[in-house]
């Protein structure tokens, strides 16, 4: 599977810029800026609404993507740090990841802007968080934690 599957990714690839060409394309000849617009310019009223309803679709998958992972991820932190029998349940994780992280980044990231900002800011604390993993993973393989490394 290999082969067919990098032959599927360029040919999705390919698709995505076709499709992203025509596009643009069209929102250039209409003179319409959204996605939304050029679907109205092209499609009529119908056109419009479908595009909005399948963007609504795709946010709100990410969202359930995104809420299943930082549970995943905070579940398992939370058994470590979270004394015997007091863990959270996975509902719990997910409520709070909902509550306390998402909620307040839909109010306050209402700009390109601000959102912008934030999406640098996640990727430097993913970086970081990478470097940190990196390093302590040669730190053992090395054994320069005063413990012999694998195999030595």
């Amino acid at each position: 599977g290999y082969a067919q599957a990098a032959a599927l990714t360029l040919a999705v690839a390919l698709a995505a810029a076709a499709s992203m060409q025509l596009l643009l394309r069209t929102a250039h000849a209409c003179g319409r800026a959204t996605y939304e617009g050029v679907a109205e310019a092209a499609l009529g009223p119908a056109g419009r609404r479908s595009v909005e309803l399948t963007v609504l679709l795709l946010q709100f998958g990410m969202l359930v993507a995104c809420l299943n992972t930082a549970a995943d991820a905070l579940g398992g932190v939370a058994t470590s740090v979270v004394p015997a029998g007091a863990e959270p349940g996975r509902e719990a994780v997910l409520l709070s990841v909902g509550v306390l992280v998402v909620l307040p980044m839909c109010v306050v990231l209402r700009t390109t802007e601000r959102a912008a900002k934030a999406s640098a800011v996640a990727v430097g604390v993913v970086a970081a968080l990478a470097f940190a993993v990196a390093a302590v993973a040669a730190d053992v393989r090395l054994g320069l934690d005063g413990e012999r490394g694998p195999g030595g």
